[in-house]
């Protein structure tokens, strides 16, 4: 809640709207009377959600997700690489939404560090800026994906020398040769190392 008061959102205060709230198995239920709100609901992002309805001025809401997962998909490989700051706005706005899921679609746009010229040049995400996300998203209830290209669609990390030996044609890894599955056992371990 502090986070979205430091957006701008709301102000927390005694003379505000009290909340109480409760966990059920399903969905999430709003009741607003005499100056007090009622939010019961089964997970994080659901109580967010029920604040930005409190936000809209409404007095009742139900609301039952048809979708388990349900989110966005954040292109970071065209064009300029949205930085740290603009990541976590939009996990805060999404939150809002209700939105359980954030897909940042990354071809060569994070560091791998055994491989120096991958994402060079291009805008990157370190592993701490990664882990920083990952830890804001689950947070509001948000569930962070890495969605990566796997022995093809990387035309610019394969220009550069390094890669040169596990090319195959333009933006295709050469199946088969040991080289290749290096990279891969080096980018997976870098995307799922919590440490």
């Amino acid at each position: 809640m502090r986070e979205l008061e430091q957006a701008g959102f709301f102000t927390i205060s005694d003379t505000g709207v009290e909340v109480e709230t409760q966990m059920q198995e399903k969905g999430l239920h709003l009741t607003k009377s005499d100056g007090r709100a009622y939010i019961k609901y089964s997970k994080k992002v659901e109580f967010i959600r029920a604040i930005s309805h409190l936000l809209q001025g409404e007095n009742e809401v139900e609301e039952t997700s048809a979708f388990k997962a349900n989110g966005y998909m954040l292109d970071c490989s065209r064009n300029a690489v949205a930085n740290v700051s603009a990541v976590k706005k939009l996990i805060r706005h999404m939150a809002l939404m209700g939105l359980n899921t954030l897909q940042l679609y990354t071809e060569d746009t994070f560091e791998i560090p055994e491989w120096k010229y991958f994402g060079y040049g291009r805008g990157r995400y370190t592993k701490e800026e990664l882990k920083d996300l990952d830890s804001y998203a689950e947070m509001f209830g948000i569930e962070l994906i890495p969605c990566v290209q796997t022995l093809a669609h990387l035309n610019e990390a394969l220009r550069w020398p390094e890669f040169y030996d596990i090319v195959d044609c333009e933006d295709i890894m050469l199946v088969g040769e040991e080289k290749t599955y290096c990279f891969l056992d080096d980018m997976m371990r870098q995307l799922s190392d919590k440490s």
